[in-house]
C-alpha cells in the first residue's frame, strides 16, 4: 500500500510501466516495459558539473522536539466512486493519497482500489480545513500519512493516522511533529519507520533535515548555500537521495543517512527523485530535453533513461511498491 512550498496544482495522475514510448497527455496511457528506449545522450554543458568535494558536509546537529496532539473535527467521510479512474483497476487493490484543490485550497484525498476487479475505485477526502495540506507520504506499514500544512501559518509536518482519518465517528487527531517559524517540506518515511527526512528553511536556505518519526532527534544532514529539497529514502535506509542546486533547476545527489559521503548522481535541471523499490534506480522530473521529463537513472549515474515525452509538464515521480509502475503528474 501504498510538493514544493506554495505550488498549488490540478493533480492529474497517469501510470505507466518502467518503460518508454512516447505518451499523450491523458492520464490513462500506460507504456509496456519491452519498449525501452535507448541511453539519452546529453549535450556537453558549458557548465562544470559539481562534484563531492565542492559541497561541504555539516557536522550533525541534534536537537530535542517534542510533537504535539491536535484534534481536529471534520465532515463525515461519504466514500465517492469515480469511474474515471476505472482504468487503474487492474493495478489490483491498494490506495493512492494524493492532494487536489478542488475545493479551492490544496486538500488530501484517498483513492482505494478494489479487490474485485471491475468495481469501481472509491475515493475519499481526508482533510477539511482553510489551509494548505500538500505532500503526503505513506508509512512503510500503510498505517499512516505524514504531510505538510499550514493549518498553523507556517509550513509544519504532520502525520495522520489512516484508518482514524476514515472513521465516520470522530475527529482525527493529528501529531505535529515540527513546530518552526521557517518551513518544514517534504516529509519522507525510513523504510522501517523509526525516523522522517524532511526538507526546512530553518537555517537561512532549504537543507535536508531527519528526525525520529515522533518528531524528537533532530538533526541536520546538509548544509550549503543551494537549494536541497526532497529527500528519498534507499530501500534499506542507509542512503539519501536529494536534489541540489540554484532555483528551480537542481541536481540529482546521494548521501549517506547520516549526511557523509555526498557523491553527484546525475544532471537534472529538475529535482523530485524517487529511489526504486530495488535500489538500483532513481526515477526524477528533468528539463534535459526542455520541458519537465519523467527520467530513469541508475544509483551510479549511468543509463539516464527518458520515460516521457511530450508537450505537457511532467513532475514528481513516484515508484510502484512492486517497481513495475511510475506514477506522477
Amino acid at each position: 500500500m501504498k510538493n514544493h512550498a506554495e505550488v498549488t496544482f490540478l493533480i492529474i495522475l497517469a501510470l505507466m510501466v518502467t518503460g518508454c514510448a512516447p505518451l499523450t497527455a491523458q492520464p490513462t496511457k500506460s507504456i509496456p516495459l519491452s519498449t525501452l528506449p535507448p541511453t539519452l545522450t546529453l549535450e556537453p554543458s558549458d557548465t562544470p558539473l559539481p562534484t563531492a568535494s565542492e559541497t561541504a558536509l555539516p557536522t550533525l546537529t541534534t536537537v530535542p522536539l517534542t510533537a504535539t496532539s491536535t484534534h481536529t473535527t471534520r465532515p463525515t467521510r461519504t466514500p465517492k466512486p469515480t469511474p474515471d479512474w476505472m482504468v487503474f483497476s487492474d493495478i489490483g487493490s491498494g490506495m493512492i493519497a494524493y492532494v487536489s484543490d478542488r475545493d479551492g485550497d490544496n486538500e488530501l484525498y484517498l483513492m482505494v482500489f478494489p479487490d474485485v476487479p471491475g468495481e469501481p475505485v472509491v475515493e475519499y477526502q481526508l482533510t477539511y480545513n482553510e489551509a494548505e495540506d500538500s505532500v503526503p507520504e505513506w508509512s512503510p506499514d500503510g498505517e499512516k500519512i505524514a504531510y505538510a500544512s499550514t493549518r498553523d501559518g507556517n509550513w509544519d509536518i504532520y502525520v495522520m493516522d489512516v484508518e482514524d482519518a476514515l472513521d465516520t465517528t470522530q475527529g482525527i487527531v493529528l501529531q505535529h511533529l515540527t513546530n518552526h517559524e521557517s518551513d518544514d517540506l517534504s516529509p519522507v518515511w525510513s523504510p522501517d519507520g523509526s525516523q522522517i527526512a524532511f526538507a526546512s528553511k530553518r537555517d537561512g536556505d532549504w537543507d535536508i533535515y531527519v528526525m525520529d518519526a515522533d518528531g524528537t532527534h533532530l538533526s541536520q544532514l546538509t548544509n550549503s548555500p543551494d537549494t536541497e529539497t526532497k529527500p528519498s529514502w534507499s530501500p534499506n535506509g542507509t542512503r539519501i537521495a536529494f536534489d541540489s542546486g540554484a532555483g528551480y533547476n537542481r541536481d540529482i545527489f546521494i548521501m549517506d543517512s547520516d549526511g557523509s559521503n555526498l557523491e553527484f548522481v546525475v544532471r537534472a535541471d529538475g529535482g523530485w527523485p524517487a529511489w526504486s523499490p530495488d535500489g538500483t534506480r532513481i526515477a526524477f522530473f528533468g528539463r534535459l530535453a526542455g520541458n519537465p521529463d519523467i527520467y530513469v537513472v541508475n544509483i551510479d549515474g549511468t543509463n539516464l533513461t527518458r520515460m516521457t515525452e511530450n508537450n505537457y509538464d511532467d513532475w514528481e515521480p513516484s515508484w510502484s511498491p512492486d517497481g513495475e509502475w511510475l506514477m506522477y503528474v
